[in-house]
């Protein structure tokens, strides 16, 4: 940048955007040189840098002994002459997120004995971030296959319900992963068919993919109640890419087939653990006439 004017109206603004929210954005602008009082005779100039994102200011700024930082404002200035390969006027700023937008104000600033800066840049090195968590539900199924599909709802997302079909028994599928809104929250899955089916064992094991980034232990438990699996908070981290197994069993089943002799007529039944009450009509003596299932 080669501004005209100290007065901070000259700038060059570079953004960088991310087609998803993301965390931990980290960077390092290096050589801010110069300061208010900077002037060798042949150059005057003052850096500044400002940073703000789509979630606010930085979350961290770490700078070099040649820069003062201000927190609250996101603004870095250079204080003194630091030089090119002089870690001195470096600083090295993180954004935990998530955002989607990271913008970087370079400013040519005042300085006393001229208000026509000399030639000024920065450099960017070092652009670090994490995707947010990804879940995937990894299907399975025993005692037969799901002649209908097994629907899931996966809450702090906006995926609304997904669909796994299981063809073989015993053979797991796994559905699309599905981005997640939000970290260090308990996520639930919750299946909402087909019916005659439980998830047996009541417990599910979920892997990540990417437990070296994220923190995450490679596998670990989620809780099961009923067709609601959920997903602890604590394992919910930026980066981490999750899989959790689900295997439903088959509900037994019992038929009834009711014979009469000597006569027919309606034949009234009721039970427990799930038999409705029903009433068969046997329509020959001797012919059994079978019930629902």
């Amino acid at each position: 940048m080669n501004a005209s004017t100290d007065n901070e109206a000259a700038r060059q603004i570079i953004t960088i955007a991310f087609s998803e929210p993301v965390y931990n954005v980290t960077f390092t602008v290096w050589d801010l040189d110069g300061g208010p009082a900077f002037n060798d005779g042949t150059n005057f100039f003052n850096d500044v840098l400002t940073f703000t994102s789509s979630a606010g200011v930085p979350t961290t700024g770490t700078p070099g002994s040649q820069v003062t930082w201000t927190p609250a404002t996101g603004r870095a200035q250079a204080t003194a002459n630091a030089g090119l390969t002089n870690a001195n006027g470096n600083i090295t700023v993180t954004f935990a997120g998530p955002v989607t937008s990271v913008t970087i104000n370079h400013i040519a600033g005042a300085v006393t004995g001229s208000n026509n800066p000399t030639n000024q840049a920065v450099y960017i090195e070092n652009i670090s971030f994490q995707r947010a968590p990804r879940l995937a539900v990894q299907k399975s199924s025993t005692g037969g296959t799901g002649s209908t599909t097994f629907n899931f709802n996966v809450s702090n997302s906006g995926a609304g319900t997904t669909a796994t079909s299981v063809a073989t028994s015993g053979a797991a599928v796994t559905g699309t992963a599905i981005r997640l809104n939000a970290t260090s929250t308990a996520t639930t899955i919750t299946e909402t068919g087909p019916a005659g089916w439980q998830i047996s064992p009541a417990s599910s094991t979920c892997t990540d993919a990417n437990s070296a980034n994220s923190g995450n232990p490679a596998s670990f438990a989620a809780s099961v109640s009923g067709l609601v699996v959920t997903v602890p908070a604590v394992n919910i981290r930026p980066g981490a890419e999750l899989t959790c197994a689900i295997t439903n069993a088959r509900l037994p089943t019992v038929t009834l087939t009711k014979v009469s002799n000597g006569g027919t007529g309606g034949f009234t039944f009721t039970g427990t653990n799930g038999w409705a009450s029903q009433t068969i009509t046997t329509v020959t003596a001797g012919t059994g006439v079978t019930g629902a299932t």
